[in-house]
C-alpha cells in the first residue's frame, strides 16, 4: 500500500489581513490578499501531492467578517480537493463549528471537529485518528489491524470477532501563533511533538515565516517524514545596524539603506516588509538622536526601495518603521558611575528597570519585562531632549 500524506496548515484567518496601509497601490494589494493567496498555497500543495488530508486548525474565518466571495472561493477549494479523493478537517469550537459549516455553504468534503472530538481516516489495514483536543493542538494516533485480525474462517462466520487494532504512532501537532506563546513541555515516551505557525503572519509580533506541513506516513503507520514548505506570500525582517557616537542623518541613512537593501534582496516572498532597528550602545542620548532624525532616515529608505529596477524576479519591499531598538540592554547605563562615585539618576532609573520583579502579565502576548524596558528608555530619552 502506498504512503498517506496529511497536510496542516494552522491559523488561515482568511477575513484578517494584515493592516499596514502606508505604502504604494502594489504593495497595499498584496496585503489586501495575503491570507486567501496563502490558504490557496495549501490547497495547490495538497492536489500536487495527491494528499489524503488537509487538516485546518486554528482560527480559518470569522462568518462576521468573511466576504461572501472569500466564503465561495475557499468553498470551491474544498470541493476541489475532496472530488480528487481527499477530506479536509477543520477544527473549532463547537458555536464556531456551526458558523463555520454555514458560511461555506456546507460544503460536503468538509468535516468539522470541536473539542474532544475525532475523525478516523482509513487506508486498507491502517486507520489514522485525528482528534482536537483544541483549535490550536491536534492529536495524531496510528493503528493497524494487528495479524489475522481481519479474518475469520469462511465456515464459521458467526464466531468472527471484532478486528484488532494495535497504535503505531503518536504526535501531536501545536498551533502558535503569537511570539511569546510558551512552546509545549516534552511530552510522554512515544510522542512526537512539531510546532506549526500561522501560515500567514500578520506582523513582526507573530511566531514564524508563514509555513503549512506535510506528515507522511508509510504504509505500516510509521512516522516516516515531517517536512514543512512555505505558504506566506508576504516576510517580516528585523534589519538592525549601529549609530556610532558621533553619526548623523546622513551617515545613518546611507548605512541603513544598504543594510536593507541586502536584507531584501534574498527574500523569498513577494513582498517584504522591514523594520529598522537601531542599536545606540546603551546612550540614551544617541537614542534621542536617532528617534529625532528616524522619519527623515524612514523616507531615505523607502525613495531606495522604490527607486529599485523592476524586476519580476525581485520581491516588492516596504520599510514600516525605524527606531532605537527597543530591546536594548539597560545594562550598561546601569552600570554607570559619576566622577564623585554617587549614581545618577539616569543610571538608577535604568538600574530599577532591569531588577525590577515582575509579575506575569496575564496575557502571553505580553512580555512584562520588554514593557518596562521600553517605558525606561523612553523615560530616558525625553530626560535627554530637555
Amino acid at each position: 500500500m502506498a504512503e498517506t500524506e496529511i497536510l496542516f496548515a494552522y491559523d488561515a484567518r482568511i477575513d484578517c489581513p494584515p493592516g499596514l496601509v502606508d505604502m504604494p497601490s502594489d504593495r497595499r494589494r498584496r496585503f489586501a490578499t495575503a491570507a486567501m493567496a496563502a490558504l490557496e498555497n495549501v490547497f495547490t500543495m495538497a492536489v500536487d501531492r495527491e494528499a489524503t488530508a488537509v487538516v485546518l486548525f486554528g482560527e480559518l474565518l470569522n462568518p462576521a467578517r468573511i466576504s461572501p466571495a472569500q466564503a465561495a472561493d475557499v468553498a470551491a477549494w474544498i470541493d476541489s480537493f475532496c472530488h480528487e479523493g481527499g477530506l479536509v478537517v477543520a477544527a473549532a469550537d463547537p458555536t464556531a463549528a456551526a458558523e463555520l459549516a454555514t458560511a461555506l455553504g456546507e460544503p460536503p468534503g468538509l468535516r468539522l471537529l470541536a473539542a474532544g472530538q475525532r475523525v478516523t481516516l482509513s487506508r486498507g489495514p491502517l486507520t489514522v485518528e485525528l482528534a482536537c483536543q483544541d483549535s490550536r493542538d491536534i492529536e495524531i494516533t496510528t493503528h493497524r489491524l494487528a495479524a489475522g485480525g481481519d479474518t475469520a474462517d469462511d465456515d464459521d462466520q458467526s464466531h468472527a470477532s471484532e478486528p484488532t487494532f494495535h497504535v503505531v504512532e503518536r504526535a501531536i501537532v501545536h498551533g502558535q501563533r503569537d511570539r511569546l506563546r510558551p512552546l509545549p513541555a516534552d511530552a510522554a515516551t512515544g510522542v512526537r511533538q512539531w510546532t506549526l505557525p500561522s501560515i500567514q503572519p500578520r506582523s513582526l509580533l507573530e511566531h514564524g515565516p508563514g509555513v503549512a506541513a506535510t506528515l507522511r506516513l508509510s504504509s505500516e503507520g510509521r512516522i516516516n517524514e515531517w517536512s514543512l514548505f512555505p505558504t506566506a506570500v508576504i516576510s517580516w525582517q528585523v534589519v538592525r545596524t549601529v549609530c556610532s557616537v558621533n553619526e548623523q542623518e546622513e551617515e545613518l541613512s546611507a548605512t541603513a539603506a544598504a543594510q536593507v537593501e541586502q536584507a531584501v534582496a534574498g527574500c523569498s516572498t513577494p513582498l517584504s516588509i522591514v523594520r529598522l532597528l537601531v542599536d545606540c550602545e546603551g546612550d540614551a542620548d544617541r537614542r534621542g538622536r536617532v528617534a529625532r532624525i528616524a522619519p527623515s532616515v524612514l523616507g531615505e529608505i523607502r525613495q531606495l526601495l522604490e527607486g529599485l529596477p523592476d524586476d519580476p524576479g525581485r520581491p516588492l519591499a516596504w520599510c514600516e518603521r525605524v527606531e532605537a531598538d527597543p530591546a536594548e540592554s539597560l545594562e550598561p547605563l546601569a552600570a554607570a558611575d559619576d566622577l564623585g562615585g554617587s549614581r545618577k539618576f539616569p543610571a538608577m532609573l535604568a538600574s530599577e528597570a532591569a531588577s525590577w520583579t515582575l509579575a506575569t502579565a496575564g496575557d502571553e502576548r505580553v512580555d512584562p519585562a520588554a514593557v518596562v524596558r521600553e517605558a525606561a528608555w523612553m523615560t530616558l530619552e525625553l530626560l535627554e531632549d530637555d
